[in-house]
């Protein structure tokens, strides 16, 4: 007779841009499948009916990366992007009831801002989670005998209202910086750059600027992403605009830090433990500016990268005891 099937948790982070999803074991802890496919959690990235995309998404994934037979399955915890506003957990919560896996856990489905689950990675009492990927979002919490006690975001209103140190939020900065070269404000190497990716001709002089403000308006959250990695990132260290537009997204990054770390009443001579997320922390240069800000106000804290998936998987493993 063959043993039983291991008891298996999953954890899921999902971003504005891609899903990662992790399988370990419920008793072990040991990792069974790791696995990241393209495609978005966040019904804020899709449009009206968009659960059904993400449902179908997260199906495909799943039969993917699940050991069958996947009856052993009995926690999940879902962290995704798009959870800030009233009602936001159960309509995500609802998009994701459509996935036939993990519809029969009921409550040991839980669905959860992506901040919370980074925060599951952290062992110091005094934690700010730092995600800056697509989208930015911070969130500092304190806690006393294992027990939360204490929280303060900042951030998390998405692009219109927040998103400061974000891919997006430079890309967006870049078609400005791009406007005002066209337009002989303030040169830079951004324009013909940016024009030559979105695929303007630069033949036709002055009016080459005017096809920006349709394209800008045209581009969603993630393409605005791929702006900073396709048209700023090759640019930071030879063109001083798109240099300045990366020292200004570090120093955003570390004001919301130490707001963050405000909000709950951190002490300078605290252990501060930063956990960071997302692809701008792994800009040259990035890190540093920030680690070296943040460390003026506490000299003792730490940044360390952290893996959201795993937190997931921790907060699961949580709800089987």
């Amino acid at each position: 007779m063959p043993p039983p099937a291991p008891r298996i948790v999953i954890g899921i982070d999902g971003g504005s841009t891609k899903t990662r999803i992790q399988v370990r074991c419920a008793d072990t802890d040991a990792c069974l499948a790791d696995h990241t496919y393209l495609g978005s959690t966040n019904l804020y990235m899709h449009p009206p009916g968009g659960g059904l995309q993400i449902a179908r998404d997260l199906d495909e994934a799943l039969s993917a990366c699940l050991p069958e037979p996947s009856s052993s399955l009995i926690a999940c915890v879902i962290g995704t992007a798009g959870i800030d506003a009233p009602g936001d957990t159960q309509r995500h919560h609802d998009a994701f009831l459509g996935v036939a896996t993990l519809r029969p856990l009921g409550e040991r489905l839980q669905v959860l801002s992506d901040v919370e689950t980074i925060a599951a990675c952290g062992d110091q009492p005094l934690r700010v989670c730092a995600i800056a990927g697509t989208g930015s979002n911070t969130l500092a919490l304190r806690y006393a005998q294992g027990e939360e006690i204490a929280r303060h975001q900042i951030g998390g209103m998405d692009l219109l209202l927040s998103d400061e140190g974000s891919a997006a939020r430079i890309g967006h900065l870049v078609f400005r910086a791009a406007l005002q070269d066209l337009q002989g404000v303030r040169a830079s190497a951004l324009g013909p750059a940016l024009l030559s990716w979105l695929g303007v001709p630069q033949d036709q002089g002055e009016d080459a600027w005017r096809h920006l403000r349709t394209l800008r308006m045209d581009l969603p959250k993630a393409r605005l992403a791929e702006v900073t990695e396709a048209v700023a990132l090759p640019l930071m260290r030879t063109d001083a605009v798109t240099q300045a537009l990366f020292h200004d997204a570090a120093d955003d990054i570390a004001d919301q830090i130490l707001a963050a770390a405000r909000g709950v009443r951190a002490l300078p001579g605290e252990a501060l433990e930063v956990l960071t997320v997302g692809g701008v922390w792994r800009t040259p240069g990035v890190h540093d500016r920030v680690h070296a800000a943040v460390h003026k106000s506490f000299p003792h804290a730490t940044l360390t990268a952290a893996d959201p998936a795993y937190g997931a998987c921790r907060i699961a493993r949580s709800l089987c005891r």
